[in-house]
């Protein structure tokens, strides 16, 4: 229950970090919109992207970034003896997939 709710918790702090990122990208997309009018207003070519623009475009990425990964749910392992353990050895190697019913056997079984 006590794992349940710190997950729970983690879980909307995710949801809060995506919320916030979005805002903070909003907001990088219509500080860049002002920036290039006032660039066409003032007759001066666009050269660059300022300084406080890319840092509020790459804090908001970051936590993006964050929000998804605290988001989601418990990873599962990537060793897949976790989940093999319990199998046998004739039902893992288990391919119906690959088994071919007619192959030349049928024939050399006729022959014979």
């Amino acid at each position: 229950d006590r794992y349940q709710r710190r997950v729970r918790g983690k879980m909307k702090l995710g949801r809060i970090l995506l919320l916030l990122s979005a805002l903070i990208l909003l907001h990088t997309t219509i500080l860049m919109i002002q920036h290039r009018t006032y660039l066409r207003l003032i007759e001066k070519p666009f050269t660059s992207v300022p300084s406080e623009i890319l840092l509020e475009c790459a804090s908001g990425v970051i936590l993006c970034v964050w929000g998804v990964v605290a988001s989601s749910d418990e990873f599962l392992p990537i060793q897949t003896i976790h989940v093999h353990r319990k199998k046998s050895f004739d039902s893992r190697n288990s391919r119906p997939s690959f088994w071919q019913f007619r192959h030349r056997g049928q024939v050399i079984d006729r022959e014979a």
